[in-house]
């Protein structure tokens, strides 16, 4: 998905609201590590050197050091909550009416930023962590009383209704292994990864394992993913100590970019709609968004002299649009619904 210079964005309300859920968490946790009196540019140059690692899937070796800790959480623990809420959000509005939730289980579950976002996501839920470092484990705990059990859950026997994976299945070798066998003792897989190329080939594989997942676009034979592999771009308010330290970084955030698979056993979301991979775009005459239905770019195109309003959407947003398909993949849109944008909003009322 090709990242736009700019946005209109209807759930704007939303994103506010998932960086205010955020920040009471990681001022605790500034505090916690005393991070307020932290030399930036040396902790700039830890989170540098946990990026290598991060990249190499061997982060969660260094998660008992300090320096580690230290680094992912002002770096790396609010881009994981923000990840985990924005998917756990679309997926429980989508399903709500046949999916109900009642446990969720955290596999690698680190210093708790995706245990949180599981928590504020679904209030109502059992959640359970696990993760083998025991520093990050006992930090969790007590920055939000979470329970997180010193535990390698590629090993431990875990049943539920959600198995929960926030960049933890790239650090694991057989992963196809692994996830049959969460696949026979939980409802649903979420799988979230940074926008990298890994993770990307990682759901694509696991799409052929478990069958197309229901989010974010419903297809697994995706053309779309030949050297860009992010299914989400959003632009959420970080903390202002990340933001710092993201001006010190060699390669900086623009938007907060990520790739995920929502595997639901006897669910989906077909005639559900489309996926948009572009604000509106506004040329002489017409209007149109870039989207992705099942793997296969289209562009749904408005005529201005028709349509007064055109809504204004969200790159990410999934919509429900009918018209005529004028030429190879372009479609005149006669009606047009954004779905996220609804779901999310009835969610917080």
């Amino acid at each position: 998905m090709k990242i736009p210079s700019y946005s209109s964005i209807p759930i704007e309300v939303f994103l506010k609201e998932a960086g205010e859920s955020l920040l009471p968490w990681f001022k605790r946790g500034e505090e916690m590590l005393g991070l307020k009196r932290y030399p930036l540019k040396k902790l700039a140059r830890e989170v540098a050197r946990l990026s290598e690692a991060l990249i190499r899937g061997r982060a969660g070796a260094y998660m008992e050091e300090e320096w580690a800790l230290r680094a992912y959480f002002a770096f790396y623990f609010p881009q994981g909550y923000l990840r985990t809420y924005f998917v756990l959000r679309e997926m429980g509005g989508l399903l709500e009416e046949d999916f109900s939730v009642s446990t969720i289980n955290d596999l690698g579950s680190g210093p708790g930023a995706s245990l949180l976002a599981a928590r504020d996501a679904f209030p109502r839920a059992t959640l359970k962590g696990f993760e083998r470092s025991g520093r990050a484990a006992r930090f969790a705990e007590e920055l939000g009383n979470l329970p997180v059990l010193k535990a390698d859950f590629t090993r431990a026997n875990i049943r539920g209704d959600v198995a929960l994976a926030v960049s933890s299945l790239s650090e694991v070798g057989e992963v196809l292994k692994v996830v049959r066998r969460l696949w026979r003792t939980h409802r649903c897989l979420v799988v979230i990864e940074p926008g990298w190329s890994r993770g990307y080939s990682m759901i694509m594989e696991l799409s052929r394992e478990l069958g197309p997942p229901i989010l974010p676009c419903g297809g697994y034979r995706c053309r779309l993913g030949r050297g860009d592999w992010c299914h989400g771009a959003l632009p959420f308010r970080l903390p202002d100590l990340t933001l710092r330290l993201n001006s010190l970084l060699r390669h900086k955030l623009r938007f907060l970019k990520f790739t995920y698979g929502v595997f639901c056993r006897d669910s989906s979301l077909s005639g559900w709609g489309v996926r948009l991979r572009s604000p509106l775009i506004e040329e002489k005459g017409k209007s149109y968004y870039l989207a992705c239905s099942q793997g296969r770019p289209i562009r749904l195109e408005f005529l201005r002299r028709s349509w007064k309003s055109i809504p204004r959407a969200f790159c990410c947003d999934l919509v429900r649009f009918r018209g005529q398909e004028v030429s190879p993949g372009t479609f005149r849109v006669e009606e047009f619904r954004v779905i996220t944008s609804e779901v999310l909003k009835e969610d917080q009322d």
